[in-house]
């Protein structure tokens, strides 16, 4: 018998004075419908009882016991580990699992296979982490909320290569926004039309 044996007891028949048992599951299990380990077997009919209940012995009359319930729908498959719906998650399906494409990172993703697992922070081609390796992505009660980083944090930036010089601010990959009077592709040489000098008896043309 599955998960159990049965001492003192001998073979169940047809007889008009009962034969009695006991049932003694293993431990982590408890006998059906019960919270106990053990149940009288008295034996009726040429069939074993379970005492107290009107159950047969059979196969599966010791079940996996959790200590802490399984809840929302949680089914207890061995002792104390639950099988959680799809919707849940936790040791005893206590917290409720996140939609895996509701939350979006422009430029990069959380990179995850599960809706309830934290996720880590992976940035696209062109693009950087601008924040710490402990930014992660974590399921609080059917939300995915950002951990470790500013309200307003920019997650992924662009990278520029050479980096923008003299000011000059990255705002796609490798394109560098020059603040006047600078140019060039890092923003690296600096125009001289606000230095040209007076000069008397005649002007400067381009």
């Amino acid at each position: 018998m599955r998960n159990s044996h049965i001492i003192r007891a001998h073979a169940c028949h047809f007889s008009s004075s009962p034969s009695v048992g006991q049932l003694l599951c293993d431990t982590g299990y408890v006998v059906q419908n019960s919270s106990s380990p053990s149940a009288g077997l008295t034996c009726t009919s040429g069939t074993w009882i379970i005492n107290g209940t009107t159950s047969t012995l059979g196969a599966e009359s010791c079940f996996p016991y959790c200590q802490k319930p399984c809840l929302n729908g949680g089914t207890c498959i061995q002792p104390n580990t639950c099988l959680c719906t799809p919707d849940h998650f936790g040791s005893n399906c206590e917290f409720l699992s996140c939609n895996s494409s509701d939350f979006n990172v422009p430029n990069g993703a959380f990179v995850g296979n599960d809706s309830f697992s934290p996720r880590n922070l992976t940035c696209y081609d062109g693009y950087l982490r601008a924040v710490g390796d402990d930014v992660v992505l974590v399921c609080d009660d059917g939300k995915w909320v950002v951990r470790n980083a500013g309200p307003a944090a920019a997650l992924c930036v662009p990278k520029c290569l050479p980096a923008c010089r003299n000011g000059g601010r990255c705002v796609s990959p490798d394109v560098c926004e020059c603040p006047h009077p600078y140019y060039g592709e890092a923003c690296e040489f600096r125009s001289c039309v606000d230095q040209i000098p007076e000069v008397e008896n005649g002007h400067f043309t381009s």
